[in-house]
């Protein structure tokens, strides 16, 4: 198959896991012959620039659309990555397109896309379909009856509206519309619900997990926990990842007489609220306790996750699914999640992880003191939960799966 991928942030300038996740599908597809191009959003490059990976090249010269401000500046934005995407499409020619992480990019993908007779894949991360489906863009809401507070710009924009199309010589869609036939990948039961909750049309949509590199995600059985107990939390930094709770599991268990030490990993995506982060930590006397790291690469999250016992998932994100419990099943590292971001779909409680209700810290910490007991405990988890990323969640599994509903819809 000749597959076009559009996708924002594609790695190695990625901001999350849903940029690594397609990187991983298209090197995975590649790998079996297919012949791939990305399209990305821009970074401090030429306009025309191309990376070329090991299997495939990587265009990088979409604009990222999030936070712009102006409207003008969205319509340019807007008129130059249409051509961008058309002249892609008819030079590649491509058998299917496959959507990625489209949230930052033209809000005029969808109903361009909707305007040609090809087939396309999306595979939903997160709110990238409720976001096409409910933010149309600025100029999509000047086409409809959006009116303004001033009586003479409402009198002017069936004129500006001719000025504009004009200009743009048939770059700009005129009509919103929506990818009739097109087929979805869901990550996550939740994404569908979600999706589903904002009458986002799913009709040809399958629930597939991500799967993780079970390879370099490699396993290292423990015996029991270590003394201190070392817990991790991955993750950007911000109030739905629920840092906050790991604090005062810190400090519960502290206070209960178990010795431990505390590790978050990732960015300070909201300034606010690591500050907030850092003074409860101040207050609790714990500063001696907690450190902090950056993004790091995989390899130095795989050191990360065989160092520590415990990779505490405390998030609050009622959407997307989240490989951080996956990736930490394959190394040996036991999961304690909230439940949220998909982890709820794949752990078996007490076989392959532990569950608890958000906010329950006291019930993290009685989970720590037993496993702390019981080595026996320690090895069973460990063990089940890499073999169940083995048999069901390893990267070949998934890209195999993902391969088989591709051919099926160009075929």
């Amino acid at each position: 198959m000749k597959i076009l991928s559009i996708s924002a942030h594609f790695p190695p300038h990625h901001s999350g896991g849903y940029g690594i996740r397609v990187k991983n599908v298209m090197d995975g597809l590649a790998e079996r012959g297919h012949e791939i191009l990305v399209l990305t959003t821009k970074v401090n490059r030429p306009v025309r620039a191309r990376e070329v990976n090991s299997n495939y090249p990587i265009e990088r010269v979409l604009h990222n659309h999030f936070g712009i401000k102006r409207f003008l500046k969205e319509l340019y934005f807007d008129a130059l990555d249409v051509g961008l995407i058309r002249q892609s499409i008819n030079d590649f020619k491509p058998d299917l397109i496959y959507l990625g992480h489209i949230y930052p990019i033209s809000k005029q993908l969808m109903p361009l896309l909707a305007s040609m007779p090809i087939r396309i894949m999306f595979d939903e991360g997160g709110n990238g379909l409720k976001g096409a489906w409910t933010d149309h863009g600025r100029w999509f809401r000047l086409l409809s009856d959006y009116k303004f507070k001033s009586k003479v710009i409402n009198f002017l924009l069936p004129t500006l509206r001719r000025i504009i199309l004009w200009v743009n010589n048939g770059k700009l869609v005129d009509n919103w519309a929506w990818p009739e036939k097109m087929h979805i990948i869901f990550n996550s039961e939740l994404n569908l619900k979600n999706a589903e909750h904002f009458g986002v049309p799913v009709h040809y949509a399958r629930v597939i997990h991500s799967g993780v590199d079970s390879d370099k995600f490699r396993f290292k059985q423990r015996k029991n926990l270590s003394s201190p107990v070392k817990i991790i939390i991955p993750g950007r930094i911000e109030p739905k990842k629920g840092q906050i709770d790991g604090v005062r599991l810190l400090d519960h268990l502290t206070s209960i007489g178990v010795n431990c030490e505390l590790t978050f990993i990732g960015p300070y995506s909201n300034v606010d609220y690591t500050a907030q982060l850092k003074k409860e930590i101040g207050s609790l006397g714990l500063e001696e306790k907690v450190s902090f790291k950056d993004m790091v690469s995989q390899e130095n999250l795989v050191k990360l996750y065989h160092q520590a016992d415990i990779c505490f998932f405390p998030s609050y994100h009622q959407s997307g699914f989240s490989r951080v419990p996956l990736e930490a099943m394959s190394c040996g590292c036991i999961v304690i999640s909230y439940g949220n971001e998909g982890s709820a779909e794949i752990i078996k409680i007490g076989i392959t992880g532990y569950l608890v209700a958000p906010g329950e810290i006291s019930k993290v910490g009685e989970i720590i003191g037993l496993l702390a007991a019981s080595s026996i405990m320690v090895r069973e988890v460990c063990a089940k939960a890499r073999e169940e990323v083995v048999e069901k969640y390893s990267l070949p599994i998934y890209i195999q799966k993902i391969e088989k509903i591709l051919t099926y819809i160009v075929r």
